[in-house]
């Protein structure tokens, strides 16, 4: 402070200083705190921009973090996938993107208790099983087993598949697949089938058209309807059994790496996570419309649907029931009661499908 006796020339040159320091002191703080706005995810999706899953719930998901954040949180997706999907986990833990989605059957090894959601038999819509996914996971596998290494946001499903005959002719019991070349998903998927007696032919789905189409296989199962019409292969099937709880529905895990999760303000985490966990994977209800839509041209154009009957029914779930007693065993060994975690999820996947 001043003395009160300075020159009016002192005064003048005190107040130049004091503006010069606090122009200083503003630029310092300007260039060492970050902007409240930006932090940029690099999200890889590895799915085309057609597929259900990127149309109807990632990339719709990924507009509503800018919108929540109101743009504090900027995504930025790659134009072309930066790993194979095996890989989508591994990308993110080392830095390669910042997120990411990964079918849930590639972590068999490193986290078998997210298996369940691939026991045949178990399937009811994609929004039912995604939310019972994720409060299965939240009540029983996080607390001892949880998704390390990632900051796991979320789960979501597609709807169930069931069996398909390339002839009109629906297939009511194991007799009509026993010594039948089916193709089939590899993994739990392939093993259920497997125990049907039919001759499995395992593979991606991608190799899907050129196996159906070149009639390499008499029958095939696991995917969605609309799946089957992505994959151009809806025009081979000659007739649809519908299995009791399905045969196949994919799982798919979401998550960010863990030093950029950290890097969003707490405020902005919170408004993330209130459109992730159930809430992701209740974005599954778009698939099934789509599914639903995809059902109904398939019978407008003559495609013949049935279910299948309570003794078939009734034989696939002795045959698929070591299944289910390995999952079970597995969880006991992890130090869960694996009995009542797959109840819990088959309770909770009826009480969504009901309207819960």
């Amino acid at each position: 402070m001043g003395t009160g006796t300075e020159t009016r020339e002192e005064i003048i040159m005190m107040r130049q200083i004091a503006a010069l320091v606090a122009m200083g002191i503003g630029a310092f703080v300007a260039t060492t705190v970050p902007s409240a706005a930006e932090t940029t995810l690099l999200f890889n999706v590895f799915t085309p921009p057609s597929s259900e899953i990127s149309r109807d719930i990632i990339m719709p998901w990924l507009k509503d973090i800018e919108r929540v954040t109101e743009g504090r949180v900027k995504i930025k997706v790659p134009p072309q996938s930066l790993a194979p999907p095996p890989e989508q986990m591994n990308m993110v833990k080392t830095g390669v993107a910042d997120g990411a989605f990964m079918f849930n059957a590639f972590l068999q090894k490193s986290h078998p208790l997210l298996q369940i959601g691939f026991l045949p038999g178990t399937m009811h819509t994609g929004q039912a099983d995604g939310v019972a996914y994720w409060r299965t996971y939240e009540k029983f596998f996080a607390p001892k087993h949880p998704v390390n290494e990632v900051k796991l946001l979320g789960f979501f499903a597609n709807p169930p598949g069931h069996l398909y005959n390339m002839q009109k002719k629906p297939i009511q019991s194991l007799a009509d697949l026993k010594g039948k070349k089916s193709w089939s998903l590899p993994g739990l998927t392939a093993r259920a089938i497997g125990a049907t007696g039919a001759s499995v032919v395992p593979g991606p789905a991608v190799r899907m058209y050129e196996i159906i189409s070149k009639g390499v296989v008499d029958t095939f199962c696991c995917i969605d309807y609309g799946d089957m019409e992505a994959y151009k292969v809806l025009q081979y099937v000659g007739a649809v059994t519908e299995v009791d709880g399905g045969v196949f529905s994919p799982k798919f895990s979401v998550f960010i790496n863990d030093v950029k999760w950290n890097s969003i303000s707490a405020k902005d985490q919170a408004a993330i996570m209130k459109i992730s966990g159930e809430a992701l994977a209740r974005r599954g209800a778009a698939t099934d419309a789509h599914n639903e839509q995809v059902q109904k041209d398939y019978l407008a154009h003559g495609g013949i649907i049935v279910k299948a009957t309570p003794d078939f029914n009734a034989a696939l779930k002795q045959v698929w029931q070591p299944l289910y007693d390995e999952w079970i065993a597995q969880a006991n060994k992890e130090g869960i009661d694996g009995r009542a975690a797959l109840d819990y999820y088959l309770s909770e996947a009826n009480k969504v499908a009901g309207g819960q």
